[in-house]
């Protein structure tokens, strides 16, 4: 067990860092469909207002597993700052996006850089006992969800006093920030080197998965697919196909 550094401090680095950069994606999400109205036609804007929030999902879904197996190199630290990196450089080109299908592009790469909270999750595993693993996933779980809401209020009381470019500038700020205090504060952890041991376990794990019916990971997966989508089933515009 790789312990450095105060366990409450990590604790805590983490739910606040989480609180932010979840709060930054956020603050864009339910406004979408308002943007985008200025720039598509009646038609075209039932299509890209819901492909707006199916983009990252699809990004997200083809490229978690490369940056899994990229973690295990290199460890947790280094995939949540190319991850928080990866969400403000792309917030920054929304922010001077004026085009409908480059803002699709651009939310289909923010998916595929995406993917803080799962090196987040494995750092505080990693660097923390195992008593307080619990504990540490329960407050990220709420760090998520407060940093929704907040993120969402906050980009309503943004839009009404400013414009839609402030909200993805200010996003992209956040990020930058969450990265640069991520890379200077938190103490460094160690990519999985795999020993001896690891590798017979993962042979014996390898052949285990082998025999699981192919029929129940398809199911699996398809149950996974459709929470994922029912968590973005209330941003989905259905006010832009009533236009």
């Amino acid at each position: 067990m790789r312990v450095t550094g105060s366990v409450i401090f990590i604790v805590q680095f983490l739910f606040i860092v989480q609180l932010l950069s979840m709060g930054a994606m956020e603050m864009s999400g339910p406004f979408w469909p308002l943007h985008l109205e200025s720039m598509a036609s009646t038609e075209l804007l039932s299509i890209v207002g819901t492909g707006v929030y199916i983009a990252p999902m699809l990004g997200v879904m083809l490229t978690s597993t490369f940056w899994g197996r990229i973690g295990d190199k290199t460890g947790n630290k280094v995939m949540m700052i190319r991850a928080l990196m990866g969400l403000a450089l792309t917030q920054l080109g929304l922010a001077f996006a004026n085009d409908v299908w480059v803002i699709l592009l651009l939310r289909f790469l923010q998916g595929t850089c995406a993917g803080y909270i799962a090196p987040a999750q494995a750092y505080g595993i990693a660097m923390i006992p195992i008593a307080q693993r619990t504990r540490l996933l329960a407050w990220l779980q709420v760090s998520t969800n407060a940093g929704s809401l907040a993120g969402a209020i906050a980009g309503g009381a943004i839009l009404d006093l400013l414009s839609f470019f402030w909200i993805n500038f200010g996003a992209f700020i956040i990020c930058t920030l969450c990265a640069l205090l991520v890379f200077f504060i938190l103490p460094n952890d160690l990519p999985r080197h795999a020993s001896s041991n690891c590798v017979t376990s993962s042979t014996n794990k390898a052949k285990a998965i082998s025999s699981i019916n192919h029929s129940v990971i398809v199911g699996l997966l398809t149950v996974l697919g459709l929470l994922l989508m029912s968590r973005m089933i209330t941003q989905t515009p259905f006010f832009s196909l009533c236009q």
